[in-house]
């Protein structure tokens, strides 16, 4: 038998090699053929935890400083990013922790209870301004919630002269009026707010839009002006009878409840919806000695309020009455005294991705009510604003960084269209701040969003913006 030779294979010029491959076998296993010659790619990317915070907080930044103890350089760091650290550290709902990939190998990283330890070190260091009255240009920002508040703090830190206009007795806004005292002392919303005044802000209360001055008036007076005025207008239940005497909002509720001034209720009361305020005023009624009942049209799983509130207001033993609506309130001598209500099952998904409730034939029943505190969601106030914006849904619309379609003019937090939440009327305040900034320095925006951006989700960061250093 002839011996076989094995004889090279020639090619001639380039073209003539063939593609390599990669084989879908078990050589992964036995590191045999082409894996051999796989290397790994290694791309700089935003962290999950930074990209999911609408702030922008170098989270990663705040974290490694806390773990070597650094709790000073901590505060420090975060405030670049966020004023706020002792006020979010209480009331955020930390999106953070739900995308942290640490939850791959055993449990998210306790971000948020970090962000509260560092938020109480902040609350001893007072800012410095180094830029105060660096230029000449005067800003007006509307609203003194927290995108308000945040709008103005990074302003005035870039060196502008800004006046913040607030329509009631004190700053704060949905912090103070909105958020109860047991989540969110009032003691801790002053200190941030002093500290918001030590830097240079000039806070004006008791100054409303639409009664004390019009967006037109302050355009003609002020460079550029930021509407940050909220939600208050609360939505109509849509059921009959509602203006019944005993029915009144959530939002109306808690806020005379944070004046010091609580109204007249129960003993028992139907708390209507699935939101934060509803948790809110749920909790706040059993506070006073009240027993609350939350009803909501749609089950458990799709409440769109903070996980952990659900899960303190049934640790505290309120009811809820899932899949279930009202339908009529029902008033004798001159009260409240019960609701009519029908059960519900859920059926297709609807334009926010739940599935719709629908009326259950012949389930209505009635339930012994004194008070009703309807807690379905809120509007702004339409006539303030007036016809001059482009409107989307109810709300402003605006660029990325929160310009309108009225010159010199921006818009942000509740008035616009993103979640009504503490931590993203934060990011549209820094984003305004920065948008109008660049403004008046004639800064082009093309480049500064590629700039400024953290991650792909729409959040800025203000340390690039500055030059601080990178936010990843």
């Amino acid at each position: 038998m002839s011996e076989r030779v094995a004889r090279p294979v020639v090619f001639e010029k380039l073209a003539d090699f063939p593609d390599v491959t990669m084989s879908l076998s078990d050589t992964l296993v036995f590191k045999t053929g082409s894996w051999r010659y796989v290397q790994p790619v290694y791309e700089n990317q935003t962290s999950p935890c930074n990209e999911a915070c609408p702030a922008g907080v170098n989270i990663q930044g705040f974290m490694r400083l806390a773990a070597e103890g650094k709790f000073h350089e901590a505060a420090l760091q975060y405030r670049q990013e966020h004023p706020f650290p002792a006020i979010t550290g209480r009331v955020c709902f930390h999106p953070c922790e739900t995308a942290c990939n640490r939850a791959e190998f055993d449990e998210p990283l306790a971000i948020n209870a970090v962000e509260r330890r560092i938020g109480d070190e902040a609350l001893n260091i007072r800012t410095e301004n180094p830029n105060r009255g660096r230029h000449g240009e005067r800003i007006a920002v509307v609203g003194g919630g927290p995108s308000g508040l945040t709008c103005a703090f990074y302003l005035a830190m870039f060196g502008y002269n800004v006046t913040l206009f607030e329509a009631k007795a004190k700053a704060g806004g949905v912090l103070r009026y909105g958020i109860p005292d047991y989540r969110l002392p009032q003691s801790i919303l002053d200190s941030e707010i002093e500290n918001i005044e030590g830097i240079g802000v000039d806070i004006q209360c008791g100054k409303a839009l639409g009664s004390d001055f019009t967006v037109e008036e302050l355009r003609k007076q002020y460079d550029a002006v930021y509407l940050a005025t909220g939600v208050w207008k609360s939505k109509s239940m849509r059921v009959e009878n509602e203006e019944a005497p005993g029915v009144m909002s959530g939002l109306a509720f808690l806020e005379q409840v944070s004046s010091g001034n609580p109204p007249q209720i129960g003993p028992k009361v139907a708390i209507i919806g699935g939101g934060n305020t509803a948790m809110d005023a749920c909790r706040t009624a059993l506070r006073l000695g009240c027993e609350p009942t939350v009803v909501y049209r749609r089950t458990r799983a799709e409440m769109p309020a903070i996980a952990e509130e659900i899960d303190e207001a049934e640790a505290e033993g309120i009811p809820f009455e899932f899949l279930t609506a009202p339908l009529e309130v029902i008033e004798k001598g001159g009260k409240a005294v019960a609701m009519r209500c029908i059960r519900m099952k859920l059926g297709k998904p609807d334009e926010s991705g739940r599935r719709r409730p629908v009326p259950i034939e012949g389930s209505e029943f009635e339930m012994p009510v004194d008070t009703i505190l309807a807690a379905i969601g809120e509007d702004p106030e339409p006539e303030p604003l007036g016809d001059a914006f482009e409107m989307t849904w109810n709300k402003v619309k605006t660029d990325p960084l929160g310009r309108t379609s009225l010159d010199k003019v921006f818009a942000g937090g509740d008035l616009i269209d993103q979640p009504h939440t503490v931590v993203d009327a934060i990011g549209a305040g820094k984003k305004a701040a920065i948008g109008i900034d660049a403004m008046l320095r004639a800064v082009d925006q093309d480049e500064l969003m590629e700039r400024v951006r953290v991650g792909e989700k729409g959040s800025v960061s203000t340390g690039k913006y500055m030059g601080n250093g990178p936010q990843q």
